[in-house]
């Protein structure tokens, strides 16, 4: 069986929305309690049908495997599998990305409690789309706005780690662009 980092260095999952995404993190917790339900009412379903089937050799034979306790038991070891992997510090790491304006920063902060909650680990966070100094007068009122984000953001998240990028002319497109948020990024911290 393969181990976790085989094939791949890193592997990344640009995810939805925060909300979204959480919800998708906390499914196997929820998933692993019904599957575990499920596996004990099927065991015992299987003990009624073996005891009514005891002078049935043909019905006995039926019963030796169960192919929905395999369907239910593997489930059951895939949900725990990522689990594992989700809350193994030294394989996954979640970095957030968030614009510096207020909802972003109290959606992040109440995320990342949740993380933790599920001991899953937070690396670096990633602050998005900071209009540059130099950027005119029409951004100067707006780049005033982010500079309080920013000093809410270290302050929050400022022992995960916090990697700044500036606001670009255009979407990220190409070789050129992707090498300049890439030099950006390597300031990440797991």
């Amino acid at each position: 069986m393969e181990q976790a980092g085989d094939k791949y260095d890193v592997v990344v999952f640009d995810t939805a929305p925060t909300g979204h995404t959480l919800r998708l993190l906390t499914l196997p917790e929820v998933l692993e309690v019904w599957i575990d339900h499920l596996i004990k009412k099927r065991t015992k379903a299987m003990d009624l049908m073996r005891m009514a089937a005891k002078y049935e050799k043909e019905l006995q034979e039926k019963l030796k495997e169960d192919p929905i306790f395999q369907i239910l038991t593997k489930r059951r070891d895939m949900f725990q599998r990522a689990k594992d992997l989700l809350t193994d510090h030294d394989l996954s790491v979640f970095h957030f990305v968030l614009n510096p304006e207020k909802m972003p920063i109290l959606e992040t902060e109440r995320a990342i409690a949740l993380l933790e909650e599920f001991d899953i680990k937070v690396g670096s966070v990633i602050v998005n789309r900071i209009v540059p100094p130099e950027a005119g007068e029409f951004f100067r009122r707006r780049r005033g706005n982010q500079e309080g984000h920013l000093a809410t953001i270290e302050e929050k998240f400022g022992k995960y780690g916090v990697v700044k990028l500036p606001m670009l002319e255009s979407d990220i497109q190409g070789i050129e662009d992707l090498d300049k948020v890439s030099k950006a990024l390597e300031g990440i911290e797991d």
